[in-house]
């Protein structure tokens, strides 16, 4: 259940649009692969931000289920992988913030499919 919100300030997104859905694709991939997750647990946003000088221009925020086997040295070298990958994508500096929810706190309701 990866839900991941990526905030980038429009001066960068407008330099990246164009290989964005290429990005975003290799995003799924390697969030499927490092997290043991399907392509439908993943819902991933792009977001043009305006933000004030000197704040980092990117920003990925990701909310997941805790699980035994996300440690906290497994999270870390996670989010540092996920920073260096947006990084070479962006070709800016990136932020990673993630934070792990307990199942019994996470309720969603969605349409059928």
């Amino acid at each position: 259940m990866p839900n991941v919100k990526v905030y980038v300030d429009e001066s960068v997104l407008a330099g990246v649009t164009e290989r964005s859905e290429a990005a975003m694709a290799e995003l799924r991939r390697y969030l499927c692969e490092a997290l043991g997750v399907t392509d439908a647990a993943c819902h991933i946003v792009l977001i043009g931000v305006k933000s004030p000088a000197g704040q980092t221009p990117a920003n990925v925020e990701l909310v997941l289920l805790r699980r035994q086997d996300r440690t906290s040295e497994v999270m870390t070298a996670f989010c540092s992988r996920l920073r260096d990958l947006m990084t070479g994508w962006l070709g800016c500096q990136t932020a990673i913030r993630c934070t792990l929810m307990e199942t019994e706190l996470y309720f969603v309701a969605r349409q059928p499919t």
